[in-house]
């Protein structure tokens, strides 16, 4: 019989800086081959297109429910 144990982890990416992304490829590619993923922070123009995408996504769920 297999018992299922719940188990929170917890997990946090490494940040890595969109202006920074050239100059730490190198590390970059140890950080994704080590845990699979990154967090690019501080993307130019990312918050607004988000806040466009998700609105426009409001709107299209209000129109046709």
């Amino acid at each position: 019989m297999l018992a299922f144990i719940n188990v929170a982890v917890s997990f946090s990416p490494t940040h890595v800086a969109y202006s920074d992304l050239a100059s730490t490829s190198h590390e970059l590619r140890g950080i994704l081959e080590r845990d699979g993923v990154v967090a690019i922070t501080d993307v130019p123009g990312f918050k607004t297109a988000r806040e466009e995408a998700l609105g426009a996504a409001s709107r299209c769920v209000a129109t046709h429910p």
